[in-house]
């Protein structure tokens, strides 16, 4: 099904995205978000509040993804249980176009990593451990996500996180080898170059059978969004720096990359960050020699190129608690952060 919907998105028309948006019932467009070729992306606001609307452009009026949306929709139904996972609310089918609608938060952590204040190792650990709950209880419904980066977790003022954008559906699962052109179109739509996707989805024999077919018989494995969560780890440690971009990714997958070394040596200087006009240290909190030992075994435990060796969330939590992950941790902070997030979002709206 991804196969067939993302082929199709290379041949969508390309016109002016607020005429799309403008059809729409009390939906109003406000701006642009992404310049993507693929889901064309955009704010807008309707009685509810802003909105965030990813717009799928049909290649013609007969073309025709009901299955797709089927699928999407029952996905949708399962994820709308976890307080962790902010999925469509809406799909609308029309005739131009598909819509998928969620609600907008400001917020996302790549863009968090790079504001003040910035953030405590003890806060990173605990965004750390909501993120790998987060994909555990994702994982247990038997799902995955497809497309984990920083831009995909939104995070709010409390510092509680949110996965959305989910691309298991719709993005292909394999990528050729030998054209970065197809990266670039489904997962680099920041054109930051970086890359979160796992080495193994760089298979051109499986891509051609992929695009040979609906796709239906190829999807995204938990292993694949394990390597994807760790490479979000070492970014949120790296002070915003990606741990792969597409070349670095391949050298890894071939070997030629000590991914292990670089983390202890660009870790070792973690919370030296100083101001560029005046020089001064801007965040004097470091991260311990332990904990640094400690979270290069966490994140190789995740990112190793044969999957089968890559540990589930759970394995994950259970063998880094105690030491990385602090026990208050389990017995009662992401319990209660938790409540507060399932209490402010069942608050009434304007008095109901």
């Amino acid at each position: 099904m991804g196969a067939k919907l993302s082929l199709l998105a290379q041949t969508s028309p390309s016109i002016g995205i607020f005429s799309y948006i403008d059809i729409l019932d009390e939906v109003h467009y406000i701006s642009q978000l992404n310049s993507s070729k693929f889901l064309k992306t955009c704010k807008a606001i309707d009685p509810n509040g802003e909105i965030v609307i990813k717009v799928f452009l049909k290649p013609n009026e007969e073309f025709e993804l009901s299955s797709v949306i089927s699928q999407i929709e029952k996905e949708q139904l399962l994820l709308s249980q976890l307080p962790s996972v902010l999925n469509y609310s809406k799909i609308i089918n029309s005739n131009r176009a598909i819509y998928l609608i969620r609600q907008h938060l400001k917020g996302n952590l790549y863009d968090r990593l790079s504001s003040r204040p910035y953030l405590h190792p003890i806060e990173l650990k605990f965004i750390t451990f909501q993120l790998l709950q987060s994909i555990q209880e994702i994982h247990n419904l038997g799902m995955a996500h497809g497309d984990l980066k920083t831009e995909n977790i939104l995070i709010n003022s409390w510092n509680w996180i949110v996965l959305t954008d989910f691309a298991s559906l719709i993005k292909p699962v394999y990528l050729p080898e030998d054209n970065p052109s197809e990266f670039s179109f489904y997962f680099d739509t920041a054109k930051r170059r970086s890359c979160y996707v796992a080495p193994e989805r760089f298979n051109s024999k499986l891509h051609d059978k992929n695009t040979a077919t609906d796709g239906s018989q190829f999807k995204v494995t938990q292993e694949m969004d394990i390597f994807s969560a760790g490479c979000c780890i070492a970014e949120l440690f790296l002070e915003g720096v990606p741990l792969f971009n597409l070349s670095q990714l391949f050298k890894y997958k071939n070997n030629e990359f000590e991914v292990k070394q670089y983390l202890m040596e660009n870790l070792a200087g973690f919370g030296n960050k100083t101001d560029e006009n005046t020089h001064e240290s801007v965040n004097a909190s470091t991260i311990s020699n332990e904990d640094i030992k400690l979270l290069c075994y966490l994140i190789m435990d995740m990112i190793d190129i044969d999957p089968t060796k890559r540990l589930s969330c759970r394995d994950l939590l259970n063998k880094y608690r105690g030491t990385f992950f602090p026990e208050s941790y389990y017995i009662f902070t992401y319990d209660y952060f938790k409540t507060l997030t399932v209490l402010s979002t069942n608050i009434p709206r304007n008095g109901e």
